[in-house]
């Protein structure tokens, strides 16, 4: 495992001259930046364009930014670094519903180098991950500075006023990491290994409120001690409105993160936001898409007069199978 250490920036400046599309000529790896020595195949090589910025004198004193020309400049990936990108497809092919959550499988697996670069870069071995919610803790937390740890983030756009960019390569992995970047990297892997460790918990509503959630009446929900306080939403509603008696006394409580969204989704209290939280909680993802049919005698547990809350979010509805079936059938 390669170290950024607190030592100065060092780089050794190559040829300018020489051809990018030379495969026999020494090359910078593109994520820790130490020279790999040719022949390359040319499958693992990639030319990256840059440019820098120059200062012009006009009229005998005045000094000006210019952009200086582009330069193109090739890069590779040395034996250590090459093994980190299969350890990212690895990771995507064990946690298939993390990368589609992203989206675009290349998308993914950069964010997921990235990652690993940030540790790497660190000297921290990475955690075993056992969960989609762990790989997904480690991209919340080290993707974005494991973007600016690579070599090649210099070596692409236009470089800072006066940096030249180019040919040149670390003398060691990752020293062309400056210090401000790895104190960065401290503070994100340090938030990292703590998240890890706060695993998720059932958290009750607050006391002083009903034990379950106004709308399906799940009385815990899964949170970690970092997100405890803000899984329950505050709400206030008119039992009629949500499958209750008419003239029945407002009731006070909470709402759980699900039940919240459909809410806001809804625009309102009503039995609009009981449909998109019946199609949340029941993973009936088709259902923006369907001919929506009318359901009738849905009430909220609120408006069951219940005291006892919910294992299951809906189960006072009685059979939750027949009723998935009702939302899935044609209007």
């Amino acid at each position: 495992m390669t170290t950024a250490t607190d030592t100065p920036i060092t780089v050794v400046t190559l040829d300018r001259e020489h051809d990018p599309h030379d495969l026999s000529a020494p090359l910078a790896c593109r994520d820790c930046g130490i020279r790999v020595d040719g022949p390359h195949d040319r499958a693992n090589v990639e030319v990256l364009q840059s440019s820098g910025f120059r200062m012009e004198t006009i009229l005998g004193s005045v000094e000006r930014e210019r952009p200086s020309p582009i330069v193109h400049t090739a890069v590779t990936r040395c034996e250590s670094c090459a093994e980190r990108v299969s350890l990212a497809n690895e990771l995507l092919d064990q946690f298939p519903k993390v990368r589609l959550r992203i989206g675009s499988r290349s998308i993914a697996d950069a964010r997921v180098l990235n990652a690993l670069i940030a540790l790497d870069a660190l000297g921290v071995r990475l955690p075993k991950i056992d969960s989609d919610r762990e790989l997904v803790l480690l991209l919340n937390h080290m993707t974005r500075t494991g973007s600016a740890v690579r070599f090649d983030a210099r070596l692409t756009g236009p470089t800072r006023p006066g940096a030249a960019p180019g040919c040149e390569f670390s003398a060691a992995p990752w020293t062309h990491v400056p210090a401000d970047i790895r104190g960065k990297l401290r503070g994100a892997t340090a938030a990292y290994l703590k998240a890890r460790v706060d695993t998720p918990r059932p958290i009750a509503p607050p006391d002083g409120h009903p034990r379950g959630c106004l709308l399906c009446g799940v009385s815990t929900q899964l949170a970690t001690a970092a997100t405890a306080s803000t899984v329950w939403a505050r709400l206030s509603i008119s039992p009629d409105r949500v499958g209750g008696e008419r003239g029945a006394k407002r009731v006070n409580g909470v709402v759980c993160r699900i039940c919240d969204r459909a809410i806001d989704k809804a625009g309102s209290v009503g039995p609009s936001a009981m449909e998109e939280s019946l199609a949340a909680h029941l993973e009936i993802r088709e259902w923006a898409y369907l001919d929506r049919p009318e359901l009738h005698g849905v009430q909220s547990w609120a408006a069951t007069g219940r005291t006892k809350p919910n294992d299951i979010p809906w189960s006072h509805l009685g059979d939750l199978k027949h009723v998935a079936s009702l939302m899935r059938s044609p209007a």
